[in-house]
């Protein structure tokens, strides 16, 4: 089993590493996905963060997550500086 763990590593490797190459062009075409999942993402984290909505939607309310949404945010804005 564990012969097998090598190559298998190698191939989640190198194909993680192509499929940003094959989305990413000159003209940046890999920026797109990442907003989007940058947007998605900080919606999720503001909404657990606040107390409010997260009883409102009834979510877990996990404390301090509220912040990683301004992280997506500058994620965001670098993408769109891009």
């Amino acid at each position: 089993m564990e012969l097998f763990f090598i190559p298998f590593a190698v191939f989640v490797i190198v194909g993680s590493s192509n499929a940003v190459n094959l989305t990413d062009g000159l003209d940046g075409l890999a920026t797109v996905p990442v907003i989007l999942v940058a947007v998605c993402f900080a919606f999720i984290s503001y909404v657990t963060g606040n107390i409010v909505f997260s009883e409102y939607l009834q979510i877990p309310y996990i404390e301090g997550t509220g912040e990683i949404s301004i992280f997506c945010g500058a994620i965001i804005g670098a993408c769109l500086g891009f």
